[in-house]
């Protein structure tokens, strides 16, 4: 069996205390945050495997096909480039290093990170888009039906991730520390009560503890060149959506931005 990880390492490296290690919260266990080693979590035994009996009895001209055939085409051809994109925006610090299909390529991956988690069919926001998937039941599926859900509901939300006007807001660290997750795409509307249906709602994707990625429901397709400046607030709000929106995996560059969100929360003075 294969360790697959369903949030790339290289994402949670971008939070990380080094290259080996970052900061994360359990929301399963009543402990302060730990450094833990980034390769020790979001993922599962297989987790973009096919089912070998689905493989078994495959046609002559299609047994090349191997039951990582999935996982490996992620590594090698998205994630691969997707890390590339990414490490160049950090550099950069604005979008305009990108070329329109380089953000387009992010925002593909982006909309497969949204889906592709634990529990992800139990979202409210895509039992929104489609109702093809109201009544399954998660748990039961195999992995290869799985990844066919997985595949049908990227082809529907991709779209809307496309269709976006994104932007890039810079934060200072003054102000405080992003903070990401095994969920780590969010959405969220002007207040927390509003209804968490994608189409309508604002998309949030920390970067990095300082650097937020931010899709607008505006109709108009694009991308700033010029960055947002910092404030508190740009802190606040994505990683309140990270809290609520993660499945149990909270993740920061240092243990001390973790607490700091959470005193942030109860408005007390930050060490």
């Amino acid at each position: 069996m294969a360790y697959a990880h369903y949030v790339p390492q290289f994402h949670i490296r971008n939070f990380g205390i080094n290259d080996k290690q970052t900061a994360r919260l359990d929301k399963k266990k009543n402990q302060p945050p730990i450094e833990v080693p980034i390769a020790s979590f979001c993922g599962e035994e297989d987790y973009f495997s096919f089912d070998e009996n689905s493989l078994s009895n495959l046609p002559k001209h299609l047994q090349w096909i191997h039951k990582n055939l999935v996982d490996n085409n992620l590594r090698d051809h998205i994630e691969g480039p997707t890390s590339v994109i990414l490490k160049t925006i950090i550099s950069e610090r604005t979008l305009a290093a990108l070329s329109k299909d380089e953000m387009l390529n992010l925002l593909e991956w982006l909309a497969w990170m949204f889906i592709a988690n634990p529990k992800s069919l139990a979202i409210h926001s895509i039992s929104l888009i489609t109702d093809n998937f109201k009544e399954v039941d998660y748990e039961s599926l195999s992995k290869t039906d799985r990844l066919k859900i997985f595949v049908d509901l990227h082809e529907q939300i991709t779209p809307i991730f496309q269709k976006r006007g994104w932007m890039l807001q810079l934060i200072d660290p003054k102000h405080g520390h992003l903070l990401s997750s095994d969920r780590p795409v969010v959405i969220g509307g002007k207040s927390l009560q509003e209804s968490p249906q994608l189409s309508t709602q604002t998309i949030f994707f920390p970067i990095s503890p300082e650097m937020l990625l931010i899709g607008n429901n505006n109709p108009v397709w694009g991308f700033a060149s010029k960055p947002l400046e910092s404030t508190k607030g740009a802190v606040l709000l994505p990683n309140i959506l990270t809290y609520d929106q993660s499945y149990r995996f909270m993740f920061g560059a240092d243990t001390a931005h973790i607490d700091s969100f959470f005193k942030a929360l109860l408005n007390e003075p930050q060490a």
